[in-house]
C-alpha cells in the first residue's frame, strides 16, 4: 500500500479481504502470464468470480488487471461475452477524467482479464465520510470535473447508470489532490450479472441513495437517470448526507419514489439558485429534469456566481482509511479499532422493491448482504464500543466571518476542481477549524446520564475549538466518544419505550411500539449491537398481533423478506460447487426467482401471494438431503408463514410468559449500553484532561 493513500484497483478498493477462493497463502494466479504482455505479480482484492491484481508490462509499466474467474458455473457464456463487449466499447472513452482501460482479453489458459490504470487516492465516498461535507465552491468545482466526465461518456452514447460517491475516485498526482476520476461505466454490472439478469427477468442494478425513480421500479432507463444521480451526488457533498437516506434499502427507496427532496439548511450558504438547479435534477419524472448533463452544468455554473469567493484553508486531513493515525501521546495505549461501514447495492425486480445485494466485488449472485469495509486506526485508551465519525450529522457551514478570518481567497474559475491548497500552520488556532471539525460538528461535553447541566451541541449550539495541543487523531476520536455518546443516549430512550410496551404485553395487549422507528444505526460496535437486539425484542413482541395491524404490518414483513430471500439464495449459491445434489440448490434458486416475480405485485396494493407454488418448492426442499439449500428453504418458509398465517394475539397468560422472557433479555441489554456509554464518557474524560 503506497505511502499517504490507498490504491484504486481497477474498478475496486483493495480494502475488503479477498473471497475464500483467494485465501491461500500462495496465490496459484501469482506470475501467471497474460495476454499483451502482462505478468500477475500481487493480488490486490478478491471477489466471489475473480480477483484485482497488481500486473507488470514487459516494458516495465505497472497497471490493474482484473481476472474474472470462467470455471464457475454461474458466469454464463453470455455473461463472457457482455463482459468482452462492454470492455471493448469502454476502450473508446478517453477522457482524462474516466478511468484509462488499456486492454483486455482472454489468457492462453482461458482466464477473461481487463487491465486499467493502477491510481493513488481515494474515492469521494471516503472523503466525505472524513470531512463531513464541503464549502460550496469547492465541492461546485469538484463537482463540474466529474460531470465533465459523464458528459463525455454521454456524448459517446453510454450511460453510467450507476453513479455513487465510491465510482468517483479522487486521484493524487504530483503532490495534487481533489482530481475526479470517474469509475465503472457499466463493467461492474457486466462482470456482477446484472446485465444478464435485466434481459432475463427485468432485474435492473441501481444504489438505493443514488437510484432514479425509473431505474427503482424497472422502467427503461436513459442518461436522465445519470443526472438524477449525480444531483443526488451534490446534494451529499453540499448537505453531508443523501437526499434520501433510512435504515433499510426498502426504506430509502420507498423516499425516493414518494417523497420529494428535503430542503438544503439555509445555514450552509447554499445560493437559491443552485439549490433550484439541485431539486429539478432530483424531479420524479424524467421529463421534468434537465434532459442532459451539459445543461445541470451551465445551470450550476450560473449560480455559483453568486457564491463568496472565499473558501475554508485547507488544514491536514484524517489520513486515508488505510493509513495510521498517530497517537496522542507516547504514554497512551494504541489499540487498532476497527470501524465498519456498510455499502448497498440493490437489485430492483420490476415494480418490486426487492432488495438483493451482489455478494462481493464481483459476484454474479442477486442477494441482500451488506459489503463491509474494514478500516483500521490507531487510537488512544483501550475500549469496547467503535465510534466513528458519521455523515449523518451534517456540519453547519463556517459563518462568512470565520471563513474570512482564514485569509483565503479563491481566484480560479468553477469548472476545474482545486488542485492546490495551502499548507497548515503547525497548530490550530481559535480562528480556524481543523478537518474534524468540518468532519463533525464538535459537541459540548455529554455528561454522564441523569446529569442535566450539560448541553448538547446542536444546530444552534457553539462548536468547541479544537484546543491548540489538540492532534488530529485526538479530535478526531473525541468527536466520534461525543457521537456514541449521544447515540447511547438514544438507546436508552428507545429501551425504555420498549420496556413500557413489555407491560403492556403482560397484560396481553398490544406492545404499542411496533410502528415505532426510533432505532436508528450507530458507528459504536457495541451501541449498533444493543440496538439490533431491540429490534429483535421488538419484532418478536409485535408478532403475535401483525395480522390484526394489516395491510400496515405485512408491509413491515415485506421490508425484512428480500433479505430472507437473499439469505436462501446466497447459501443455496455456495452448495453448487461443492455439495450434492445440486439440484436442490437449483430449486432454491429458482424457487427465490419466482416468489420475487410473485411479490411484485404487492408494491401495487395486491395481497402477498401465500399460495404461491413456489412455496411448495421450497417445502420440498426443506427435506432434502442437501444441508445448505434444506437451511435456506427454511428461512424463507418462516418468514412466508409470519406473514401468511392467522394471528390470535395473546392470551394473558401468554402474554406474561412472552413478556417475562423479553424483560430478561432488556436487562441483559441495557446493562451492556450502560458499560458501553460509561466506557466512552470515561475515555472522554480523560482526553479532556490530557488538554487542560
Amino acid at each position: 500500500m503506497p505511502e499517504g493513500g490507498r490504491w484504486l484497483i481497477g474498478f475496486a478498493v483493495a480494502e475488503e479481504p479477498p473471497a475464500n477462493d483467494f485465501d491461500d497463502d500462495e496465490d496459484p494466479l501469482v506470475g501467471r502470464l497474460l495476454g499483451d504482455g502482462y505478468v500477475l505479480e500481487e493480488r490486490l482484492g478478491g471477489g466471489g468470480f475473480g480477483a484485482v491484481y497488481r500486473a507488470r508490462h514487459e516494458s516495465g509499466d505497472v497497471a490493474a488487471a482484473k481476472v474474472l474467474r470462467v470455471d464457475r458455473a454461474a458466469l454464463s457464456a453470455d455473461a463472457r461475452t457482455r463482459f468482452r463487449r462492454e470492455a471493448q466499447a469502454l476502450i473508446t472513452l478517453r477522457h482524462p477524467r474516466i478511468v484509462a482501460i488499456h486492454t483486455h482479453g482472454t489468457s492462453a489458459d482461458g482466464l477473461e482479464y481487463l487491465v486499467m490504470d493502477l491510481l493513488e487516492g481515494e474515492d469521494l465516498s471516503e472523503h466525505l465520510h472524513r470531512r463531513r461535507r464541503m464549502p460550496v465552491r469547492e465541492a461546485l468545482a469538484l463537482f463540474d470535473g466529474m460531470a465533465e466526465a459523464v458528459q463525455f461518456a454521454h456524448e459517446q452514447g453510454i450511460a453510467h447508470r450507476d453513479l455513487k460517491p465510491a465510482n468517483v475516485f479522487l486521484r493524487r498526482t504530483d503532490g495534487k489532490e481533489m482530481d475526479p476520476v470517474v469509475l465503472d461505466f457499466g463493467l461492474a454490472k457486466m462482470i456482477e450479472g446484472s446485465e444478464e439478469s435485466l434481459t432475463a427477468t427485468g432485474m435492473v442494478m441501481g444504489t438505493p441513495h443514488y437510484m432514479a425513480p425509473e431505474q427503482a421500479t424497472g422502467e427503461k432507463i436513459d442518461y436522465r437517470a445519470d443526472v438524477y444521480a449525480l444531483g443526488c451526488i451534490l446534494y451529499e457533498m453540499l448537505v453531508g448526507q443523501p437526499p434520501f437516506d433510512g435504515n433499510t434499502p426498502t426504506a430509502i427507496l420507498m423516499q425516493v419514489l414518494t417523497s420529494p427532496p428535503p430542503k438544503i439548511p439555509t445555514d450552509l450558504g447554499v445560493p437559491e439558485g443552485v439549490e433550484d438547479a439541485l431539486r429539478r435534477s432530483l424531479h420524479k419524472d424524467p421529463a421534468q429534469r434537465f434532459q442532459d448533463v451539459a445543461s445541470f452544468r451551465a445551470a450550476l455554473k450560473s449560480s455559483a456566481k453568486s457564491v463568496p469567493m472565499t473558501r475554508l484553508m485547507h488544514t491536514p486531513e484524517t489520513p486515508p482509511a488505510t493509513r495510521e493515525v498517530q497517537a496522542v501521546s507516547s504514554d497512551l495505549t494504541q489499540p487498532t479499532l476497527e470501524y465498519r461501514r456498510p455499502r448497498w447495492v440493490v437489485p430492483v425486480i420490476g415494480g418490486l422493491l426487492a432488495l438483493l445485494i451482489a455478494v462481493g466485488g464481483f459476484g454474479a449472485y442477486v442477494g441482500l448482504r451488506q459489503q463491509e469495509e474494514t478500516v483500521a486506526a490507531t487510537l488512544p485508551t483501550p475500549v469496547n464500543i467503535a465510534p466513528s465519525p458519521r455523515r449523518e450529522d451534517a456540519a453547519p457551514a463556517l459563518p462568512p466571518d470565520a471563513a474570512a478570518e482564514t485569509g483565503e481567497t479563491e481566484t480560479s474559475e468553477l469548472g476545474a476542481p482545486p488542485t492546490e491548497m495551502p499548507e497548515a500552520p503547525p497548530e490550530a488556532t481559535p480562528t480556524m477549524r481543523s478537518q474534524p471539525t468540518q468532519m463533525r460538528e464538535q459537541r459540548l461535553t455529554v455528561a454522564p446520564r441523569g446529569d442535566e447541566s450539560s448541553a448538547r451541541g446542536g444546530s444552534g449550539g457553539a462548536a468547541e475549538t479544537p484546543p491548540a495541543g489538540a492532534s488530529e487523531a485526538m479530535v478526531t476520536r473525541m468527536a466520534s466518544l461525543r457521537a456514541a455518546i449521544e447515540d447511547a443516549e438514544r438507546a436508552a430512550t428507545a429501551l425504555n419505550a420498549t420496556r413500557n410496551g413489555l407491560d403492556r404485553l403482560e397484560r396481553g395487549q398490544n406492545p404499542g411500539f411496533c410502528s415505532r422507528n426510533d432505532l436508528r444505526r450507530s458507528d459504536s460496535t457495541a451501541i449498533l449491537q444493543v440496538i439490533q437486539e431491540l429490534r429483535g425484542v421488538r419484532n418478536q413482541a409485535c408478532e403475535p398481533f401483525a395480522q390484526r395491524e394489516l395491510p400496515a404490518a405485512i408491509l413491515q414483513k415485506l421490508r425484512e423478506f428480500p433479505s430472507t430471500l437473499d439469505d436462501a439464495r446466497t447459501r443455496a449459491q455456495r452448495t453448487l460447487p461443492t455439495n450434492e445434489p445440486q439440484d436442490q440448490a437449483d430449486a432454491v434458486i429458482a424457487a427465490v426467482g419466482a416468489l420475487e416475480r410473485a411479490t411484485a405485485g404487492t408494491a401495487n396494493g395486491r395481497p402477498f401471494p401465500c399460495d404461491d407454488p413456489g412455496f411448495r418448492s421450497l417445502r420440498l426442499v426443506s427435506v432434502g438431503p442437501n444441508s445448505w439449500a434444506a437451511s435456506a428453504a427454511s428461512s424463507v418458509l418462516r418468514r412466508r408463514d409470519a406473514i401468511c398465517r392467522g394471528m390470535p394475539g395473546l392470551s394473558a397468560r401468554e402474554g406474561r410468559e412472552l413478556a417475562d422472557t423479553l424483560s430478561r433479555r432488556l436487562d441483559l441489554y441495557e446493562g451492556n449500553l450502560n458499560g458501553a456509554r460509561s466506557s466512552a464518557q470515561s475515555e472522554l474524560r480523560g482526553l479532556e484532561s490530557a488538554l487542560r
